[in-house]
Order: C-alpha cells, then structure tokens, then sequence
C-alpha cells in the first residue's frame, strides 16, 4: 500500500487507495501512433489525505472501459492495484482539461494488468471524510455578486465559488452537432451577495453525484468553473468543463457561516409566465411586509413580490416628509 504522497515512477505493484473526487464520461480518442484505430479513455481524480490528490486515466477497447466506468461513480472509496505512476507533463496539452492536482504523478490504468475495486466498510470509512475537504484557499474564491454585477471582466473567467444550492433540476439528453447524445443538468445556486446563479453542468457522471449527496440549500465549493453571458437569458452564467470539482458540504468555516444564512434566508419566488405571458409571483399583504420589515431574521434585499392594494395617498410633489 502506497500513499499518493509516496508516489515515485520507479515504484512498481503498487497498491493506492483513495476517494473519488471528479470523474468525466469516458471518451474516444483517435490514435496518433496506428491511424485509423481508436482507443477509449476514462479520467478521473483521486484524493487519498487532506491535501494529495492525483489524476487518473483508463485506456483500452470500448467494451472493457464502458465496463469499468459503470463499476465506480464520483464518492467511491476505490483500491487501484497495479496502475502506471508516469511524471506529469505540466505543459502538456491535455493538462488543461483535468482537475489541478497536487501530485507531480499521474496514473495510467489498463484494464489487462490493472485493477480498481470499490472499497466497502472498514477500508471506506477513513477515506470518507475527504470528500468534503476543500481543494482550493478561501481567498481564491469569487462571490457571486462581483461574478453578475462586473460582467464585462468576469466573462470567460474560470473562478471558484461557494454557494448554497436553490434548485436541483432534472437530467436531461442533448444531441450535440456532431450526433453524439450529452447530458445536461441545471443547478441553482445563491450566496449571501446575489439570491440566484444559474450553472449548466455536463455530463452524467456529476449530475448523479450532485442529486446523490445534495439537497435545497446544501453547501457547494466549486472549483475551476467557467463564467459566460447566456444570451438567451441575457445573465450571467456558470458552465463546468473537465477541470470542475464539486465539494459537497466543504469543511470550512465560511461554509458553516454560508449554511447558517441559507437556512434562515427566505428565497425569493422565481418569476414564471403563464399562457399570457404574464409575470406572477408571490403576493403580500400589508401586514406581512409590516412583519419584513420589523423583522431581524429577515434580509429585505431579499425579498420579492407583488402587493395588491389601494393607493390611499400620493405626494405627487415629494415633499411630505411622511
């Protein structure tokens, strides 16, 4: 058994375990050395204290790497024997479509003289809890009111955001403009600078590990995602690439400061259109508004709605002073 921090390309028979942090769906790549054949990839990081990390790729035929992606999901304890530890080329250029790591290694893993299982009871347990160990400082990371608000400098950044989650949507399938079938998922998100983000995240492999370990208002860091305009929303926007990692209830004080807010934060009713195109929201009344405002609990910036009521006075002039 060998730690990730122990790793050394001289080693050989290793034996590494560790919890599944990102994995991306599996991949056909075109090959360079036999034009003509392809071969499968299957990437995924590794995180094994609370600070090593590795990343990890699976090469092979179709069949035999379509299996071994479906033997383990984002949140596994997994025991990897056998695999390739190789130098990582920090200037290669696949190296900006994984997750940034700690290790100076990389794995490579062949389904003919390698081999990953799932790890249950006693060896899973002093793993688990690094799957809520944050991977990025608290001063890297973006609110989301200057990610909204300073649109024209936030656009194409790739940030990190802490945000509790307002929405879960649903899996949907997506055919891409080559023919290849995708999957999209919609999360919704809010801190206590803005009360609504959207973010598109791709791919199935994380969609099922969000709605496996998160609920309305959980906590999530965010790492190395990107901002665009969506010009069909005109809003801001968060996408996630093959570098994002999703951290669910990270083990941090500005989470549990992020967690005390969500939980007592009355969100805002999103607005919807009706067959006439009508904007409807919640209604108030008088007194309910009376309650906001003399209320301590309560953030009135966050506070949107509608109020049917009678005008009963209106100093056209302005100068009342009541």
């Amino acid at each position: 058994k060998v730690s990730i921090r122990e790793l050394s390309s001289e080693l050989s028979q290793a034996i590494i375990y560790g919890i599944i942090i990102a994995k991306q769906e599996m991949r056909r790549i075109d090959s360079r050395k036999q034009p003509g054949t392809e071969r499968y990839v299957l990437n995924f990081t590794l995180r094994d204290s609370l600070t090593d990390t590795i990343n990890a790729a699976c090469w092979g035929e179709e069949n035999a790497i379509s299996k071994l992606s479906t033997s383990f999901t984002i949140g596994d304890v997994v025991k990897i024997r056998n695999p390739q530890i190789i130098e990582r080329q920090s200037a290669a250029s696949d190296e900006k479509f994984k997750p940034s790591t700690t290790s100076h290694y990389q794995l490579n893993i062949h389904p003919l003289y390698s081999e990953i299982t799932v790890c249950q009871a006693d060896e899973r347990r002093s793993y688990e809890k690094f799957l809520h160990c944050s991977t990025r400082s608290i001063s890297e990371i973006v609110s989301l009111a200057d990610v909204v608000y300073d649109c024209q400098t936030a656009e194409g950044l790739i940030i990190n955001l802490l945000v509790a989650i307002r929405e879960i949507g649903t899996v949907q399938n997506v055919k891409t403009k080559d023919g290849r079938e995708v999957k999209k998922f919609q999360l919704s998100v809010f801190d206590q600078s803005h009360p609504k983000f959207n973010i598109l995240i791709w791919g199935e492999e994380t969609a099922n590990f969000i709605i496996k370990y998160c609920q309305k208002r959980s906590i999530l860091l965010i790492t190395d995602i990107k901002i665009n305009y969506n010009a069909f929303t005109k809003e801001m926007a968060g996408t996630t690439g093959n570098m994002t990692i999703f951290t669910p209830d990270p083990d941090i004080p500005d989470a549990r400061v992020l967690y005390q807010y969500a939980m007592k934060t009355a969100l805002p009713a999103d607005k919807i259109k009706d067959s006439n195109s009508t904007d409807v929201s919640t209604t108030y009344t008088m007194e309910e508004i009376l309650k906001f405002i003399h209320s301590t609990e309560m953030n009135l910036d966050e506070i949107q709605g509608t109020v049917n009521a009678i005008i009963s006075f209106f100093d056209i002039d302005g100068t009342s002073n009541t």
